[in-house]
């Protein structure tokens, strides 16, 4: 007996100081690889995810991690600021549409994003849960969970999409997206005029807008590689839609994500249709800076 439980000890030995390495300073993850999202609806809170409050989770980091007011957070949940969170308390967290990505766009970008679940309340219709809540076709619901809209169970509990592991980050915005900017129109010249000088590098990933800063105008982006002052050509290939972009700056290290490629401006996604924040794109530009500041 002894030397059985000895055993146990020596094989639950790492994994007891992997859980003792968590502190204020360096939680653990809010989201794990197997966790999924519940999302639910109400008058009061709006679409929120359910959450169960884990130890090392805190209003701030909460808010944070899901962006969401946090002013609202405390309201919906009748907390005080400043009180600590019980461990095991569920919290309804207010929820932007636009972070959940509702459209697939290839099994490889998933790896980081965790599947998001929709649990339908009293008399709700899957067309107020994909025109009203998220801005999916109910056709695209009734697909995705092999179901009947017109004969579907009391509380049921559907996969409308996925929202990335590492939670969500806060927009980069710069002087240059504040100011008036160029129409895509006249890009789109200087970016036909650049390919003839050199071979245009193809890409495929995934690009994010700032759904909230509607105050944005022209046609810009911020990249990874592409040379500042150059130009990109998108495509989005759900719906076929071209835009021409002006490099106005390189996307700042650590701030998002590396499947993300590109940070565009509020003129060009609408003109892609994008629906989420981030949606899957096709991009080409020239690496060469001979293209560069002809604009």
């Amino acid at each position: 007996m002894k030397t059985y439980i000895a055993l146990c000890l020596v094989i639950l030995f790492p994994f007891l100081l992997i859980a003792q390495e968590y502190d204020w300073n360096n939680p653990p993850p809010i989201l794990e690889k197997e966790d999924t999202l519940q999302l639910e609806y109400s008058e009061a809170a709006g679409l929120h995810v359910v959450h169960q409050v884990e130890k090392y989770e805190s209003i701030y980091r909460l808010s944070a991690f899901y962006d969401s007011e946090m002013e609202e957070l405390l309201r919906v949940n009748g907390i005080n600021a400043g009180k600590p969170l019980t461990i095991g308390k569920k919290l309804r967290i207010p929820i932007d549409s636009s972070h959940i990505i509702t459209n697939f766009f290839g099994r490889s970008f998933f790896k980081k994003y965790n599947k998001v679940f929709y649990t339908m309340g009293p008399d709700e219709t899957l067309d107020f849960l994909g025109s009203t809540l998220l801005d999916v076709k109910s056709r695209t619901l009734e697909r995705r969970n092999k179901v009947d809209g017109e004969d579907l169970p009391r509380r049921a509990k559907l996969k409308v999409g996925w929202f990335p592991r590492d939670g969500l980050y806060e927009p980069v915005v710069t002087d240059e997206m504040k100011e008036d900017g160029i129409e895509s129109k006249e890009i789109e010249e200087q970016f036909h005029l650049a390919s003839m000088e050199g071979t245009l590098r193809e890409q495929k990933g995934i690009a994010f807008y700032n759904k909230k800063n509607d105050s944005e105008s022209g046609f810009f982006a911020l990249h990874r590689e592409a040379p500042v002052g150059s130009y990109l050509e998108l495509i989005n290939p759900m719906f076929g839609s071209k835009v021409y972009v002006k490099v106005i700056g390189e996307l700042p290290e650590k701030s998002y994500p590396k499947e993300v490629l590109t940070v565009i401006s509020n003129a060009a996604a609408k003109e892609l249709g994008a629906k989420d924040a981030r949606f899957f794109v096709k991009i080409r530009y020239l690496q060469s800076k001979l293209n560069a500041g002809k604009l």
